[in-house]
């Protein structure tokens, strides 16, 4: 079975009332779509980070977003992933401040083999 990392937004797409921006919302329909049709053919994953960023603002939504992540596996971030994050920092485009994605990123890599 092939696996899918949920990055955070993912899972903010689906607990969110539906945006008056007309890019977001798109954005959240086809999350919405994916979640109810497709996730089930995964091995879905999900991080520490992930549940630290779902769980902050609102608490009713941070309950919701945190529904969305029980009993999915939690991926460990850790000193192999925070060095690579730095790197993906340095040699991309990603600016300074997305620290927090290039973690993502280097959970994902890590742990795709």
């Amino acid at each position: 079975m092939e696996s899918v990392y949920l990055e955070t937004s993912v899972i903010s797409y689906l607990a969110a009332p539906i945006s008056g921006d007309l890019v977001t919302a798109a954005k959240q329909q086809v999350t919405q779509e994916w979640w109810n049709l497709s996730r089930n053919r995964y091995e879905l994953y999900v991080s520490d980070l992930v549940e630290q960023e779902a769980s902050r603002g609102n608490t009713v939504q941070a309950q919701q977003r945190l529904s969305l992540i029980h009993g999915v596996v939690r991926l460990t971030t850790n000193l192999e992933a925070e060095n690579l994050a730095a790197e993906f920092l340095k040699r991309s485009s990603l600016p300074a401040h997305a620290l927090a994605d290039a973690v993502h990123i280097a959970i994902a890599t890590i742990y795709s083999n």
